[in-house]
């Protein structure tokens, strides 16, 4: 009271902390308000003292803080577990996306963060991210569990200028591990999948026979490119009949994946099978229409069919919604344009038109898949111009150099959209 008189001031709060215990056996607080009294004329009257117990009001207070701090953490936690669920979904590569878990736990909830897996192989593949948090580092491990069985593991640390991590900290921990082995797992099977469907297509497609009378022959097939080769329905085949002719077939199926891969190598294995019995392509694609009515996968799939005469060069075609065949005869490219019908278990067909034309000896003919000619933003026509263009450019180059360069030569600097397969046939 003496000092608040002393300097000047009227008023003061003071915490007073009595250590005794209360009647609870506990400690208590108290805060008390000085203030100066003075008289209408100002003079000092004395100084009032009010002392109020306030340890409830300060426990209180401190639960509430401890509240606000834990939904803090909590809130800032449920903030990283969001981004961490979006980023590995929107990251392709099962090893990306553990790399990517590794970077986001790093440093908002620890200094180090490894995420091993086992792959199918039986080799551990490994992701990190941070520094080494030290000798004197806590260490974390919990386990990467999906669909009952152990993935791997997610092991974080801290190091010493850090606290450790507390219970509910841990939880958190298995939760993050459980949400990302689901999509890890995820990301592992659809590589799997691609791997088994790219691997089926290239053994189907490594059956061709490209030794025939009176033709170079070459062809060439493209998985869109990517972190992961991404397989479509893309295929070809060429069958010497018993008759002499040639049968040049070009598909494409809806779709990727193993699906699309599958529903390929059955409409291509009945088409090989007609191709040894039916003359006329228009013929076969009415039987390869009612086989695709009868395949799962198979709606909408588009079929170009050219049967050529080794002997004259006649040539025979029809398309089933497939970009027409290019032929370059003496510099001139020129889009066979006719016999042309709806794509494969679309519509009711029961009849196919085909259509004629020739191949002289040194004249090129290319049969393709849309990905070499669709392009986003601009209509087909350009697209099929500048593939014209290409194949003009490449004059009198070997087959097997026209199939391996038409794509890149296309495309230019334009990344690949999409599968590309493609036949070239050089009369000899």
């Amino acid at each position: 009271m003496r000092t608040l008189l002393d300097d000047g001031r009227t008023r003061a709060v003071v915490t007073l902390a009595f250590e005794h215990p209360d009647m609870l056996g506990e400690p208590r607080d108290f805060e008390a308000t000085y203030t100066v009294m003075r008289d209408p004329d100002g003079r000092v009257l004395g100084v009032s003292a009010v002392v109020l117990d306030v340890t409830d009001r300060r426990r209180a207070d401190a639960e509430r803080e401890e509240i606000r701090a834990a939904a803090e953490r909590f809130g800032n936690r449920a903030l990283l577990r969001a981004e961490i669920g979006t980023a590995l979904e929107s990251t392709r590569g099962a090893l990306q996306r553990m790399q990517r878990l590794a970077e986001l736990l790093v440093p908002r909830f620890a200094d180090t963060a490894t995420v091993e897996i086992d792959d199918p192989l039986g080799r551990t593949v490994i992701a990190r991210a941070g520094s080494d948090a030290g000798a004197d580092a806590e260490s974390l491990a919990v386990p990467l569990v999906v669909r009952g069985r152990t993935l791997g593991t997610l092991t974080v640390a801290r190091g010493p200028r850090r606290r450790a991590f507390d219970a509910d900290e841990r939880l958190y921990a298995r939760d993050v591990a459980d949400r990302s082995a689901l999509s890890i797992d995820n990301e592992r099977l659809y590589e799997r999948e691609q791997e088994t469907a790219l691997t089926l297509q290239r053994s189907l497609l490594a059956a061709v026979q490209l030794t025939a009378r009176g033709f170079d022959l070459a062809v060439n097939y493209r998985p869109t490119p990517g972190e992961l080769e991404l397989v479509g329905g893309d295929w070809y085949d060429a069958v010497m009949r018993p008759d002499g002719k040639l049968v040049l077939m070009v598909g494409d199926v809806v779709g990727h994946g193993l699906p699309a891969a599958t529903t390929m190598g059955q409409l291509r294995s009945a088409g090989r099978a007609l191709a040894l019995t039916v003359a006329d392509p228009g013929d076969l694609l009415v039987h390869l229409d009612v086989f695709a009515g009868h395949t799962p996968g198979a709606v909408s799939a588009t079929v170009v069919c050219v049967i050529a005469n080794p002997d004259g060069g006649e040539l025979r075609y029809a398309c089933a919604g497939h970009p027409p065949p290019l032929v370059v005869a003496g510099g001139r490219p020129t889009f066979l344009g006719e016999g042309r019908s709806v794509p494969l278990a679309t519509f009711p067909a029961p009849a196919r038109k085909s259509a004629r034309a020739s191949l002289m000896r040194d004249d090129s003919l290319l049969l393709y898949s849309d990905g070499l000619v669709e392009r986003r933003g601009e209509g087909l026509e350009v697209g099929m111009e500048r593939l014209a263009g290409a194949l003009t450019a490449f004059g009198d180059a070997p087959a097997a150099e026209v199939a391996e360069g038409i794509a890149p030569a296309v495309l230019g600097d334009v990344a690949q959209r999409d599968d590309i397969a493609v036949l070239v046939a050089r009369r000899a």
